[in-house]
């Protein structure tokens, strides 16, 4: 029988954008909210009482400029997620999140397949339009692939010992061979590739991951690491607006419904 990475077989799932966009929201919640805003969220601020001070997040999806206050036809002709931090006594409406997410479909036949807009034109719309933090985020769902087009990992049935490197002798000579789907990884470090050949600011958040359907009903969202990490970042947005940050309050005050609650988990020192 064979055997893949992380036990589990690959399947293709198709969803429209806006259930992608569910998904990013509410994945892992209990445990690491809003893990694809993480670089607009959490790595601008440093680990202070302001951070350590946050209760959850208000997140809404969708929403149009009009609703904003933004009376003209710039894109992004909506906002794809928005994300407002808030603690006990405060809501950080001056930090708030505005996220452009496109979705990436690479098939066995086009394992380079981009999207149909890479969302820069999006991106560079949400510094002008005066958000505090602004990302753009590339989703790539790939078709699963046949099990002669993946990669064969050669994984040790023994684990490594680190105390006593002694038992660590003919390890890898006892070794089983592991299937990797590898199409997913590959597309989401392709799309960060184009978008690092536009002039896209520093100080605006990009994350590229992959989400991947399995056979038991679950899914993931792979992180691409090593040499785009130091990219992810966002930080504060230069052009911020007093304008847009009052009209994302009142937005919020007026249509509480639309938002929906996150909790941060308690962090157990």
């Amino acid at each position: 029988m064979k055997e893949y990475v992380g036990g589990l077989k690959k399947i293709n799932k198709e969803l429209t954008e806006e259930e992608v966009i569910d998904i990013l929201i509410n994945s892992d919640k209990k445990h690491f909210p809003l893990k694809s805003f993480s670089n607009v969220l959490y790595a601008p601020l440093r680990i202070n009482d302001d951070l350590i001070d946050y209760k959850g997040f208000y997140v809404t999806k969708l929403v149009l400029r009009e609703s904003l206050g933004f009376n003209d036809k710039k894109k992004p002709g909506d906002f794809d997620v928005i994300i407002i931090p808030f603690s006990e006594l405060n809501i950080y409406f001056d930090r708030t999140v505005a996220s452009e997410v496109k979705v990436v479909r690479p098939t066995r036949r086009k394992p380079t397949k981009n999207a149909n807009s890479l969302g820069v034109t999006q991106l560079l719309g949400l510094i002008e339009d005066g958000f505090p933090f602004v990302s753009l985020i590339h989703i790539t769902m790939p078709e699963a692939l046949k099990e002669h087009e993946m990669q064969t990992l050669k994984f040790a049935n023994r684990v490594l010992d680190m105390d006593n490197p002694k038992n660590n002798i003919g390890l890898l000579d006892d070794t089983r061979d592991v299937l990797f789907d590898w199409l997913g990884m590959y597309s989401a470090a392709k799309q960060m590739q184009r978008l690092l050949k536009f002039d896209i600011p520093k100080y605006a958040g990009m994350y590229c991951t992959e989400l991947s359907f399995f056979d038991n009903g679950s899914y993931v969202l792979s992180d691409i690491y090593g040499e785009y990490n130091h990219f992810n970042h966002g930080y504060f947005n230069p052009k911020v607006k007093l304008e847009t940050i009052n009209n994302i309050k009142q937005h919020f005050k007026e249509n509480p419904s639309s938002y929906q609650t996150l909790l941060i988990p308690p962090i157990n020192y």
